[in-house]
């Protein structure tokens, strides 16, 4: 009873005034104390110049965002055109000062006779680092191509469809070489080439090759004087008439041992694409099958060069026929273990060879000659004699060593 008493009226009220008054003193002498130090630093020298550092900074990352893409565009289009011979076209350009990131989109080169594009990429992507200028070298974080398409043709006249681009990168008859100079410095990370596609169409022997899937990753390449030592794993992939294949490595390209360790795999290979390369004229014919293959290379350059291959290689569904045209021999599966091949050094050791399904067919024609036998075109014509200069040359050479072949099992 006595608290209630104790209370007046307007009591509760001015209470809170005072709690107000109270705090508006610290906060009116936080704001003059503000005030007082951007006015402060207003007049300090330092502080306007980085003021105005980074004013201009933005201005200039404003100006190159709207400047660089239509004026790179432009130029690209023209140098590029000039270059090749050919109609460069460029769909957009994209550019990001602040970060240098670069990315061109539908990049087309047209045919000679511009009815259609022979080389289209969907996107080209750049990701420059600042530290190029302390290293004064080219330093890239990332390059990306997507999706790179390119139309080849072989024609029938022996002659390729890019003659002319190569014509128009050809050095002028008769200009001086190039003064020899030591290779560019550069660094570039994260290289990567996807879905690309080659259409190959030969003429000469009326076939169109298909590569489809390409993907090439390289994660790092440079010839800086610190990076040399530095492996990089590249990765290579692609489907080509159909058949997969696949590989991978890791490489010191530019140290001095440039050692280089390399896997190689295709499965199915089918051969039936190639058939028209092979030379007229043979005692057999190939009329088909597949090569498969998962091989180990390493490769190190020292005092001596070192070539050392491992794996197996094999055939499968192989048929060949005489010179007739005639079945003549033909297997399900030929496979070869490769143990230790080092051909630079002669040394050929295979772990097995396992052939399975041989068929032979033999026949006699009616002159009596098996088809086992090549044709018989008349008696060979007699080599001349090597000169005696050559002879004594040959003799000054060191002898090479023999071949060195172990087979463990058949």
């Amino acid at each position: 009873m006595g608290v209630a008493l104790a209370i007046k009226p307007g009591g509760l009220t001015s209470g809170r005034r005072s709690g107000l008054s109270s705090l508006w003193g610290p906060l009116a002498f936080g704001a003059h104390f503000a005030l007082m130090n951007a006015a402060s630093l207003k007049q300090n020298k330092w502080v306007r110049r980085a003021a105005l550092a980074l004013g201009i900074l933005v201005a200039f990352w404003i100006l190159a965002w709207l400047a660089v893409p239509p004026i790179a565009k432009s130029q690209l289009q023209k140098i590029a055109s000039e270059k090749l011979g050919r109609q460069v076209t460029v769909g957009k350009i994209d550019f990001k000062p602040w970060t240098l990131e670069l990315t061109l989109n539908d990049l087309r080169i047209a045919s000679a006779d511009g009815s259609k594009p022979q080389v289209v990429i969907k996107r080209i992507y750049v990701d420059a680092a600042m530290t190029s200028l302390f290293r004064l070298a080219p330093v890239v974080d990332a390059l990306r191509i997507d999706a790179p398409a390119i139309a080849l043709t072989h024609l029938a006249d022996g002659h390729y469809d890019i003659d002319d681009i190569l014509a128009h990168l050809a050095p002028a008859p008769g200009a001086p070489p190039p003064a020899p100079s030591s290779p560019p410095r550069f660094a570039i990370y994260n290289i990567a080439i996807t879905d690309g596609a080659v259409d190959f169409n030969d003429e000469t022997v009326h076939r169109t090759h298909q590569l489809r899937s390409f993907e090439l990753n390289v994660p790092f390449l440079s010839n800086l004087d610190s990076k040399r030592e530095i492996k990089t794993e590249p990765k290579l992939a692609f489907v080509l008439n159909g058949s997969q294949f696949d590989s991978n490595a890791a490489s010191t390209p530019f140290a001095d041992d440039r050692k280089t360790e390399a896997h190689l795999k295709f499965d199915g290979l089918e051969l039936a694409p190639y058939i028209g390369y092979i030379p007229a004229g043979l005692p057999v014919e190939l009329r088909g099958g597949k090569l498969d293959a998962d091989l180990s290379v390493n490769f190190e350059k020292t005092a001596s060069t070192g070539l050392k291959i491992t794996g197996s290689v094999g055939a499968r569904e192989i048929k060949l026929a005489d010179s007739k045209g005639r079945d003549l021999l033909g297997f399900e599966s030929l496979k070869i273990a490769l143990t230790d091949v080092r051909p630079l050094d002669r040394v050929v050791h295979l772990g097995e060879i396992a052939l399975a399904g041989p068929q032979l067919t033999v026949a006699r024609d009616a002159d009596g000659r098996l088809n086992l036998l090549p044709e018989q075109a008349g008696a060979p014509a007699a080599q001349p004699a090597p000169p005696a200069e050559a002879k004594s040359e040959a003799g000054n050479q060191p002898a090479q060593p023999d071949w060195q072949l172990q087979i463990d099992k058949v």
